[in-house]
């Protein structure tokens, strides 16, 4: 579904409480005038789109209810407008955005996710590297080899010096 002939002056898109399904197309972008976006309770999947952030008069948001997955697209800090936010009940995990304006939203609006950290969260995120679930082949595998062979010289070195 393209929107290029959906005119700039279209304010908000409500289609909450359907069965749509698919992800959201980025060519959402060119709506520019747009200050509601109201998606809730579908069954949309997929990342949330990056190109969400040029949409800088959006003032409401609401994704909830949905099979999103990945992270909240840091570039949604550039919404200075947004007000009101909503993702609670998808599968989205990772670091909360850091704009002012995530700090204002009530915690309930990411509720049952599949894991968020950071601020404004009490659950600080973990540091360290994270490559993926299966750590025993291809080149995840060959990596982390090579991390370990490298951890283990960088000891014999140490061990050495004393």
């Amino acid at each position: 579904m393209t929107y290029n002939k959906i005119p700039d002056i279209l304010a908000g898109i409500i289609l909450s409480n359907n069965s749509f399904d698919g992800a959201i197309s980025a060519s959402i972008e060119n709506l520019k005038g747009l200050e509601v976006l109201n998606l809730q309770n579908n069954n949309l999947q997929g990342h949330i789109p990056s190109c969400l952030g040029n949409l800088t008069n959006l003032e409401s948001l609401d994704l909830s209810n949905n099979k999103f997955s990945g992270q909240i697209p840091q570039q949604l800090v550039q919404l200075t407008f947004l007000a009101f936010f909503n993702v609670s009940d998808n599968y989205l995990a990772g670091l909360i955005p850091q704009g002012k304006q995530f700090a204002t939203f009530d915690n309930t609006s990411l509720d049952r996710n599949s894991g968020f950290c950071g601020r404004p969260l009490s659950k600080e995120c973990e540091s360290g590297l994270v490559l993926g679930f299966n750590f025993s082949t291809g080149i995840i595998g060959w990596i982390l080899e090579k991390l370990g062979t490298q951890q283990k010289a960088t000891r014999r070195r140490r061990i050495r010096r004393n």
